[in-house]
């Protein structure tokens, strides 16, 4: 699961001098007013540039382009923009926010905890603090520490659907189904549109058997969100459990349409041809996942047996040689293996008939 949940920034838009004393020096941390800058995000880029431009030595500009840039998802540019900041006033804490929020978008996982400890350490308390802290422990299986920051979150937020969202997370990992639903319901009390808790609720009833339970929450999610392919991906998966693969692979396909990336879409249509014994309509779906071989364990052996359904001897024993590299006491791959070979080396005896 993708838990990259974008975190609510405001722009700072403090304009003018603090302490204006005649012959006093400006303040290094004013600010650009770009409530007058044309909405387009690339002119506020280019206008904070002329500014910093101008005035290279001012912290507070930096770590203005820098939430730009995360609002764009630009995290490396955010990044060396909150670095930048850090290295002209390092008594900021929030640009260690920043910087921890672009380290967690580039998956620096460690890297980012350190600066979002340091954010904390400079009296940088916000809930969007605790809720990255929280997110970051959920990521790394730290389940008590995440809840731990979420719940300091919601001392400081105590409606932030984003910290109810991530506490059910932890608990539907963690096990604790009845939890996990109640906190997930509970950020859907407070942002009715906010998707991703549909997604995590329709995982937990298709888990449970629950599927018109699945389903309810997957349409209420595309009420919100048509396009969204995760959605469509597990209304797949609540289909697929029911055993209506005609209908499965309708989601699995609009869900392509939507993120042709998700791969896990692909190749449970490869899976549905597969169990119908649709061999060679199988295979150039499994053949699309092969860069994600690693995330899917029976992609080679299923691949692997399709060649050899449809006569692809050479492609099917490279297949199941790569099933043995990976697991050597797989008893399916290795049969396999010697009845290929002994097929490849089977004397022809039709030329000592003649």
């Amino acid at each position: 699961m993708n838990f990259k949940m974008r975190l609510r920034y405001s722009l700072l838009v403090v304009a003018g001098l603090l302490g204006a004393c005649s012959g006093e020096k400006k303040d290094q941390e004013k600010m650009v007013d770009l409530k007058t800058v044309s909405d387009k995000p690339d002119a506020k880029i280019s206008y904070l540039t002329e500014a910093i431009e101008k005035d290279p030595n001012n912290a507070g500009l930096y770590a203005q382009r820098s939430r730009l840039y995360l609002d764009l998802k630009q995290d490396k540019a955010a990044l060396a923009d909150a670095e930048k900041a850090i290295s002209l006033d390092n008594s900021k804490g929030e640009y260690y926010f920043l910087k921890a929020k672009a380290q967690r978008n580039l998956n620096r996982l460690e890297a980012a905890l350190n600066s979002a400890q340091a954010a904390e350490s400079r009296n940088y308390r916000t809930g969007d603090l605790y809720i990255l802290m929280g997110e970051i422990n959920l990521i790394i299986k730290q389940y008590q520490k995440a809840i731990d920051y979420l719940n300091l979150a919601l001392r400081l937020s105590s409606f932030n659907e984003y910290a109810y969202f991530y506490k059910g997370v932890v608990y539907a990992e963690s096990g604790d189904t009845t939890r996990a639903i109640s906190n997930l319901q509970t950020a859907l009390e407070q942002a009715p549109a906010f998707v991703e808790p549909y997604i995590e609720l329709a995982k937990i009833n298709t888990a449970q058997k629950h599927y018109k339970e699945a389903a309810t929450y997957i349409e209420s999610g595309l009420r919100y969100d048509p396009g969204n392919a995760t959605l469509y991906i597990n209304q797949g998966y609540n289909l697929v459990a029911q055993h209506y693969p005609d209908s499965a692979m309708a989601s699995f396909k609009r869900a392509l349409v939507a993120d042709s990336s998700l791969y896990l879409a692909t190749y449970n249509l490869g899976v549905i041809e597969y169990n119908r014994d649709r061999y060679a309509q199988a295979i150039p779906h499994f053949e699309k996942v092969l860069p994600h071989a690693a995330k899917l364990p029976n992609l080679n052996l299923l691949l692997a047996h399709s060649y050899e359904k449809i006569g692809q001897t050479d492609a099917a024993l490279r297949q199941y040689n790569i099933v043995l590299q990976k697991t050597p006491d797989d008893a399916f791959a290795r049969n396999a293996v010697r009845r290929l070979q002994g097929r490849k080396t089977k004397p022809d005896t039709t030329a000592s008939q003649k």
